[in-house]
């Protein structure tokens, strides 16, 4: 099994990452399009509702600080219920792999790439993936602390550069339409960057400094959250909210706005590579879930030699989720919610759930006869 450890530094590094992930260039359009204008405002209640979403991870992961998400789970449901949530579990890892390989593909295939065979380029990401997860957790974490000072550098020259663009009037009417529209959007913003941070929860066991607090998870998963309320903010203010509603990609498209002069232009370009780092870290937590909670389950000394075995699997059900970039983004805003709610959100609570009936059966006193 896996020897590797992580620093906490390292371990809220990859929350912030992760909550970035592929949501920084998907989850705009997919929160503007419900809520219009007030998609800013879906995104403030988001970050509120988000926060509790993480104290819900933060003590599920403090039941068994030892163990990883996937023995929490056998360990607080049984063995048998337990594992047969394991597998759900496992199957939404692997599926998500499979999701953001077709997102990674689709992406590049549509603006970079274009007339490139979709199975080469999912296949050489794949590849890289794989071999990250095989190297193991170290590595991993390592790299996310090295690529962290590009991503914010990246974010803070964007924003600094888009600023003079900014149009107020485009949040304008408030409240137009009443909260439904602001509910809907709210619902996506919640499933994107918090409900599918849970797999992380496999990686706190390696975490070498255990004291780990609420307050690091909140701020990491919480900046991550809050710059993708920019995100959506600024692609308002400076698109309008049917532009950007309408486009797959509302950060490129801010980042194609940027234009200093003729020396500062085709921002896109750093923008998109810094997508590349992000779905990146995010496809490989999610490989690695998978691999560490397949291994668990079969009680397997070494999880490596699976690794490529599933990474090959993905492509094909990479290939296979969606007909082409409009069907694949239709099912990632009517579908993929349902998924992200199930194991991000019911799942964590019926496990809170039980622990709280256990925790309070062992403190009752027994009654002799």
């Amino acid at each position: 099994m896996e020897k590797g450890r992580i620093s906490l530094r390292q371990f809220l590094v990859m929350v912030f990452l992760f909550t970035l992930g592929d949501a920084i260039l998907v989850l705009p359009a997919t929160v503007i399009y419900p809520a219009k204008q007030d998609a800013w405002i879906s995104g403030l209640f988001s970050l509120v509702v988000g926060s509790g979403i993480i104290y819900l991870f933060y003590k599920i992961g403090n039941t068994y600080p030892d163990k990883s998400f996937v023995q929490i789970i056998e360990a607080i449901l049984g063995k048998w219920f337990g594992k047969a949530i394991v597998l759900v579990f496992i199957f939404y890892t692997f599926l998500s792999t499979g999701i953001l390989l077709r997102e990674l593909g689709a992406f590049l295939l549509t603006h970079y790439l274009k007339g490139t065979p979709m199975q080469v380029v999912m296949a050489l990401f794949i590849i890289t993936v794989a071999l990250a997860v095989r190297l193991g957790v170290e590595i991993i974490g390592r790299t996310a602390e090295i690529f962290l000072p590009w991503v914010i550098a990246t974010i803070l020259i964007s924003v600094t550069l888009l600023l003079g663009q900014i149009e107020i009037k485009e949040m304008f009417p408030i409240y137009e339409n009443g909260p439904k529209p602001i509910l809907l959007g709210s619902l996506q913003f919640i499933a994107f960057p918090f409900l599918e941070i849970v797999p992380l929860l496999m990686f706190k066991q390696f975490v070498s400094d255990q004291k780990l607090k609420y307050k690091h998870l909140f701020w990491a998963s919480f900046l991550g959250g809050f710059v993708l309320f920019v995100a959506t903010f600024m692609a308002i203010v400076i698109l309008g909210p049917y532009n950007a509603g309408n486009v797959l990609y509302p950060t490129l498209k801010l980042a194609q706005e940027i234009k200093v002069g003729s020396f500062i232009q085709r921002m896109d370009i750093l923008v998109a590579t810094f997508w590349l780092f992000t779905i990146f870290f995010k496809t490989s937590f999610y490989l690695y879930a998978t691999t560490i909670g397949i291994s668990q389950v079969c009680k397997m000394k070494e999880f490596r030699f699976i690794v490529f075995p599933l990474a090959f699997l993905a492509v094909p059900v990479a290939l296979n989720c969606a007909r082409d970039i409009v069907d694949l983004n239709e099912k990632l805003v009517r579908i993929w919610p349902f998924f992200d709610y199930t194991v991000g959100l019911f799942i964590p609570l019926l496990l809170y759930l039980v622990w709280m009936i256990k925790q309070k059966r062992k403190k009752q006193p027994i009654i002799s006869q």
